[in-house]
């Protein structure tokens, strides 16, 4: 069993000659290629294009893919052991009716030897026979701009391993990482359950994260990028009228600027947890009504998510 978390075959189509991406026409992402589809996909809006025969910018036929996707890893498992039954398991393969069904049958009737998948291989395949799990490119799922990437990291590579020698007990994990010190992974190796609940915590405490504070953020939402701007300037002076600097983050940019024609803008708030919380809460509360009462933002969607 392979574990490659990104759907697609590759992460960019590049121009080598000028450095062309295809980005969404939607969305403020680079689209990725399908080779099975032959196109271009937006994991975000779900916007297809055809594959680009020639740069659309300067003509050029120097087209290049990079970056790995699950697709391309099944396709060179295949080529490596062209004797053996390679299957492929994620969202782009498993669309067809009854096409999970008859993937899980067959593995469970060993009719299959090599399963490449994303996070679908992870959860609900409870098969005696799996002997190896390998996890590509592991390094990829830390490298993210969430405070909960390193557990999330974790959480799936030790829940993929655990569908290894289920009944043999001699089950084997390969990772491959250019980071074998990455305090992750040592958790893994570790395998010491109090030990590795006790590093996160504290981890989560050094950097004033929940459960040590309640996260709070403010995402604005509008098709015209200056009025969100704005909108999030004035959110954003409000609160600091009635909470605390050290306790407001922003308001900038969300990481994915637009989205399905949607610019976006955030405001982070860290609130102290204790006895002054219901009163940070209604502060913020007051905040949101002050902001929804000025006519010119109304048109603006506003999104509150909490420890998110």
């Amino acid at each position: 069993m392979i574990l490659h978390n990104r759907r697609g075959y590759a992460s960019v189509l590049e121009c080598e000659s000028c450095g062309y991406v295809n980005y969404c026409s939607n969305c403020d992402v680079v689209m990725t290629y399908h080779k099975a589809a032959n196109e271009m996909k937006c994991h975000y809006c779900g916007q297809r294009a055809s594959k680009p025969k020639t740069c659309p910018k300067c003509y050029s036929e120097n087209l290049n893919e990079r970056g790995v996707g699950v697709e391309q890893i099944h396709e060179e498992i295949s080529k490596i052991f062209p004797d053996n039954e390679v299957d492929r398991m994620d969202v782009d393969s498993m669309r067809k009716k009854f096409a999970y069904e008859k993937l899980y049958e067959k593995i469970e009737d060993g009719e299959t030897d090599i399963v490449v998948g994303t996070q679908m291989i992870s959860k609900g395949l409870d098969f005696d026979h799996i002997e190896l799990v390998a996890i590509p490119k592991a390094d990829s799922m830390l490298y993210v701009q969430d405070f909960r990437a390193e557990e999330r990291a974790y959480q799936l590579i030790t829940q993929v391993s655990g569908r290894a020698g289920r009944v043999s007990g001699k089950g084997r994990i390969l990772i491959q990482t250019f980071n074998p010190d990455h305090s992750v992974f040592q958790l893994i190796k570790m395998n010491n359950i109090s030990k590795i609940y006790k590093y996160f915590l504290t981890e989560r405490q050094k950097f004033n994260y929940p459960p040590f504070t309640k996260l709070i953020m403010i995402e604005l939402k509008h098709r015209r990028d200056e009025k969100v701007n704005r909108a999030s300037q004035f959110l954003g002076s409000i609160l600091r009228k009635y909470l605390p600097e050290d306790c407001i983050l922003g308001p900038e940019r969300s990481q994915i600027a637009r989205l399905n024609n949607l610019y976006q803008f955030q405001v982070m708030l860290k609130l102290p947890r204790g006895k002054n919380y219901d009163k940070f809460k209604s502060l913020v509360l007051l905040s949101l009504k002050e902001f929804d009462e000025i006519t010119a933002y109304q048109s603006i969607k506003k999104d509150v998510f909490v420890d998110f």
